[in-house]
């Protein structure tokens, strides 16, 4: 499936079979999984295929409609903090798709582009949980300011709703709290304002 995904007609059928293999969890410490093969293809500064920028964006799209617990994980990553580091996914031998891709992104265009996509995808999901808001709140220093002011303001909204109960709020709020008011992000250089 990986060799499929450097072919960009290929990608989205590839992607589809991938997202649904990584809906079974595997729990073991092999790195080789359907849902990291997944991440190699759609990493925005080392993209695993030979798909366009505009490819991707669509192919991303389309994994979150049709597999939104998957495509969130997808998205997300693409803008979490902390050290990153890129596989090399396997390359076809006789054909000549692969040719030329799969190295880092050269130009920073290009990779702000497929993170705009991914945090515009996030911000306007269809609907947000303790769990998403809290991954988007996890992820505010990645984000422009402007963006950060809507999660609060998806929060407030959440927040607002019937539906809500008492323990997902608590869940949201310990998580937030873990994330700004502790030692460990003083340490991690969590600006003032946001905190």
């Amino acid at each position: 499936l990986e060799c499929l995904a450097w072919k960009p007609q290929n990608l989205s059928r590839a992607t589809a079979v991938l997202a649904r293999l990584a809906r079974i969890e595997i729990n073991d410490n092999w790195a080789n999984k359907p849902i990291s093969s997944l991440g190699a293809i759609y990493r925005s500064w080392m993209p695993q295929t030979a798909a366009s920028l505009e490819e991707r964006c669509k192919a991303l799209e389309l994994l979150t409609k049709r597999y939104p617990d998957i495509g969130w994980e997808i998205c997300i990553e693409q803008f979490s903090l902390g050290p990153q580091m890129g596989n090399y996914s396997y390359r076809p031998h006789w054909r000549s798709d692969a040719s030329g891709a799969g190295q880092p992104v050269k130009t920073r265009k290009e990779i702000k582009g497929f993170v705009r996509k991914a945090l515009d995808l996030t911000l306007c999901w269809k609907k947000h949980d303790e769990r998403t808001l809290g991954d988007l709140a996890e992820r505010l220093q990645g984000m422009p300011e402007e963006d950060r002011a809507t999660v609060w303001d998806l929060i407030d909204i959440w927040l607002q709703k019937p539906e809500t109960t008492d323990r997902a709020k608590a869940t949201l709020r310990e998580r937030i709290r873990l994330f700004a008011l502790t030692r460990l992000a003083r340490r991690r250089g969590l600006e003032e304002g946001t905190r």
